[in-house]
Parts: structure tokens; C-alpha cells; sequence
């Protein structure tokens, strides 16, 4: 495989992992079956969490490598990047801590399916809020890898 298939393949791992999450996340939950809800939302976000690690270590430096390579002056849109990625990653572990409490508290109110759609009602928007912030940030990485090579630097062009 060349090194834009992998790229290609890699960004699809990605974004079915981003929807698997996303999926499972706004599944509704069935009364009785929390811990089967909460078992999906965590096998999807470790899920996704390896495939965007894998996108930030090998795609995303190879972009920022090839924006710097090409335009020097966006050296600042790839450190904001950089900041965005490394963000992202305590937004995961943000998550995965609030789930771990979740799950603690759906335990503890197993037959109170009121408390525990609460608790999952509070917990949905930060897994939405994720997927945005993700999706949000691979289309800032492809638009200024774009830009880095189409920029009209006027006279210098």
C-alpha cells in the first residue's frame, strides 16, 4: 500500500470509529440494559481514542510537516493544531474518567431507571461535544494542508 492509500485507510478507521462512538453515544437507553449501553460507549471510545492517536502521531505530523515544508508562515496554525491535538487527548481522558463514574452510579441505582437515564442524560453531551471537537479539528488539518499549498503569497508566487 502507498503512502496515500494508507493515509486513506487510516482516515477511514478514523471516522468509522468517530461514528461507531457517536452511534452508540445517542443510542438510546433501553430500561434495564444500562450496563450493556455502558460496556458499547466504552469499547467505542477506546475504539476511537487508539484511532486518533494513530491519526495524530502518523497523519497529522505528516500534514503539519508538509505545511511547514511548504509554507513557513503557517507555523502558527500548525502549533494551534498541535495545542488542539494535545487538548483533544485530555478531552478523551475527561471522558472516560466521567464514564467511569457513570458506570459507578448506574450500579448504585440500578433500579432507580430515573437517576440513571439523569446520569446518562448529563453524560451524552460530553461525548457529543468529543465527536464535534474531533471532527472539527481534522477538517482545520486538511483546509490549512490545502491552504499551505495553494496560498497566493502575491508577488513571491
Amino acid at each position: 500500500m502507498n503512502e496515500v492509500e494508507t493515509a486513506k485507510a487510516r482516515e477511514d478507521r478514523m471516522q468509522a470509529a468517530l461514528s461507531g462512538f457517536e452511534n452508540n453515544v445517542n443510542a438510546p437507553v433501553v430500561p434495564g440494559e444500562a450496563a450493556n449501553w455502558l460496556d458499547q460507549v466504552q469499547a467505542s471510545l477506546n475504539e476511537l481514542k487508539d484511532t486518533y492517536v494513530e491519526q495524530v502521531d502518523e497523519g497529522h505530523v505528516a500534514a503539519f510537516r508538509q505545511i511547514r515544508d511548504e509554507d513557513p508562515e503557517m507555523l502558527r496554525r500548525v502549533e494551534q493544531m498541535r495545542t488542539e491535538d494535545r487538548e483533544i487527548s485530555g478531552e478523551f481522558d475527561a471522558v472516560r474518567r466521567r464514564l467511569e463514574l457513570l458506570e459507578s452510579v448506574t450500579r448504585r441505582v440500578r433500579q432507580d431507571e430515573k437517576r440513571v437515564e439523569s446520569a446518562v442524560a448529563e453524560f451524552v453531551p460530553l461525548g457529543q461535544a468529543l465527536v464535534a471537537r474531533i471532527r472539527q479539528q481534522e477538517v482545520a488539518v486538511r483546509t490549512w494542508l490545502m491552504e499551505a499549498f495553494n496560498r497566493d503569497r502575491g508577488i513571491a508566487d
